[in-house]
């Protein structure tokens, strides 16, 4: 609330002020990390989509079936957005970017990739382990 005095009469007058707005949590998006993909994200799934503006949790999960050699992946991070990078994403061992919000000058295309060597147990697909972020 707020008193104003006016430069004529010099009566107060109340102002009422604006009830807050709760500032909106997060969003939650999963990205399924298994032998040679990230769900969302590429290369066998479409690409990871954030607009900007909106403030996300990123959770990579590990989603190898049971019996997958080497289930272990990472992630290289984006160093352009500040998103970290991980070598740990492991059954029962999510990598979880708590806040991220994409920003105007941000926007396009970012790579990234798997940072372990020879996950799923071919290093030549492998090799094509990696993703895309795009920010609309």
């Amino acid at each position: 609330y707020a008193a104003v005095i006016d430069n004529a009469t010099t009566d107060p007058s109340f102002v009422a002020g604006a009830e807050d707005e709760p500032v909106p949590q997060p969003q939650t998006v999963t990205i399924n990390v298994k032998a040679w993909d990230f769900s969302p994200g590429g290369p066998n799934s479409p690409a990871l989509m954030l607009t900007v503006g909106t403030t996300y949790t990123l959770v990579f999960h590990n989603v190898d079936t049971p019996g997958t050699p080497n289930p272990r992946h990472g992630f290289s991070g984006i160093s352009d957005l500040g998103l970290p990078a991980s070598d740990d994403i492991s059954p029962g061992h999510d990598f979880v970017i708590p806040s991220f919000t994409p920003l105007a000058f941000q926007r396009g295309s970012h790579p990234f990739s798997c940072t372990q060597n020879e996950c799923g147990g071919d290093p030549e697909q492998h090799r094509g382990m990696q993703g895309i972020l795009v920010i609309q």
